[in-house]
């Protein structure tokens, strides 16, 4: 990783978090379809191939996207996140909130997440996607 790639990641996690910010408007309008549109295309941003997902500013908003998308899709019937968005999320929330005490609320998508990638109780190798996977919440 280098200087210009950190900074391009940057800018681009800044794009990205405008459109988490636009799509949260659209649900609370009832613009499902656009809303899932304006996240897909927020992921989309994070997929450039310079973007260091792992990172702090992308790594916060692609779990805020995934879920967000996740939570469309299963209570609009939209399409839901790639198995790529999906694998990152998850090892981003294990990674960043290792414990309950931090991040709650990020925690308790964890075993959907493990459901949706095919992940068995106690770890292993993920499997192709699932869909009959129950949301943590409502």
């Amino acid at each position: 990783m280098n200087f210009i790639q950190s900074i391009k990641s940057y800018l681009v996690s800044l794009q990205a978090s405008g459109c988490v910010g636009k799509s949260e408007r659209l649900v609370s309008k009832g613009t499902y379809e656009e809303a899932s549109r304006v996240a897909r295309k927020g992921l989309a941003l994070l997929a450039r191939p310079y973007v260091i997902r792992n990172d702090p500013a992308a790594g916060s908003i692609l779990i805020v996207l995934t879920l967000q998308l996740e939570h469309l899709s299963n209570e609009h019937n939209l399409e839901g996140a790639s198995e790529n968005d999906l694998a990152d999320a998850y090892q981003l929330i294990k990674t960043i909130y290792p414990d309950d005490s931090k991040g709650k609320e990020y925690r308790d998508w964890l075993p959907y997440l493990e459901s949706r990638l095919g992940i068995p109780e106690g770890g292993g190798s993920p499997s192709p996607l699932r869909s009959s996977a129950a949301l943590p919440f409502r």
